[in-house]
């Protein structure tokens, strides 16, 4: 019986590790959003972290996070900390809207076809762009669910597990 606790407790540790800073995300193009995907697969896992209360950014699991894929920077990004401004924007269904900018290592449409297989600005013949963006926060209760960031015509969807 130990035994069987103790793998239990093992595999359990395991599982949250795994996932710990995996996502899901979608990708809009010609103002159509695209089918919910994970960022982790059998080949491949993608994490995102956060670097301070307004930054994240995205790397592949074998790399270290300075070479990232796409870096997030929310303007006057603040949590509502008040219960009941929450309450009615959920009630409303009111995403809360910021504006910010993005960084990426392509073009927005090769960007948004090809996400998050993209490049990073590890090969000298890639440049960085910074790109205005305005960024959605859907209304949650707790914690944030789900950002909606949209840039040069393209969006890109991210949902926290």
């Amino acid at each position: 019986m130990k035994r069987l606790f103790c793998v239990l407790v093992v595999a359990v540790i395991s599982l949250s590790c795994y996932a710990q800073g995996t996502f899901n995300y979608c990708t809009m193009r010609n103002g159509i959003w695209g089918e919910w995907e994970s960022s982790v697969n059998p080949f491949d896992r993608y994490l995102i972290n956060k670097i301070n209360n307004n930054e994240w950014i995205i790397y592949r699991y074998c790399n270290h996070p300075s070479d990232y894929i796409f870096k997030l920077k929310i303007n006057n990004f603040s949590f509502d900390n008040d219960k009941k401004s929450r309450k009615e924007h959920l009630k409303n269904n009111q995403w809360y809207e910021f504006t910010g900018s993005v960084e990426i290592f392509t073009d927005a449409e090769t960007f948004a076809k090809k996400f998050p297989y993209v490049p990073t600005y590890d090969k000298p013949e890639i440049r960085k762009l910074t790109i205005p963006a305005r960024i959605r926060v859907e209304p949650y209760k707790k914690k944030i669910q789900t950002i909606n960031i949209l840039f040069d015509e393209i969006g890109l969807g991210l949902s926290f597990w």
